[in-house]
């Protein structure tokens, strides 16, 4: 749900509902995805699955691996895997940030949306409830 607000003066919203207990499936198609959170708290590419045995495509080249794209208010950041052909280096980096792991960055927020883009499409993806609830 996106909610776009005309006027400045804050509003107090309540909303009702139960935490899953449970992993959630989420399908990726190829291209762009528009994606929310599962929980209600911020989560990392780790704590979403998100690496080369669940299905993720990674590369040493941007344009051919998969990317989380971050609305900053003016543009995006991008996140991709950055995996060699052997595995030995598998993270999630910055585009810009040089070598940083982010693989446990909280870059997945409980009240934004998130682009995934695929390489490749993933139908079995899922997020698994690391929240052990």
């Amino acid at each position: 749900m996106i909610v776009h607000r005309k006027h400045t003066e804050p509003v107090t919203l309540t909303w009702a509902g139960e935490i899953r207990r449970n992993a959630f499936s989420q399908p990726l198609a190829a291209g762009l995805n528009l994606v929310a959170e599962a929980f209600p708290v911020a989560s990392s590419p780790l704590n979403r699955g998100l690496t080369y045995a669940n299905g993720v495509t990674g590369a040493t080249i941007l344009s051919q691996a998969d990317q989380v794209l971050v609305y900053n208010g003016a543009g995006y950041d991008t996140y991709y895997l950055a995996r060699n052909s052997t595995g030995s280096i598998e993270q999630w980096v910055l585009v810009g940030g040089g070598s940083t792991n982010h693989n446990s960055s909280k870059v997945f927020s409980p009240t934004e949306a998130r682009f995934i883009r695929k390489i490749l499409a993933d139908p079995d993806y899922y997020i698994p409830n690391w929240l052990n609830l």
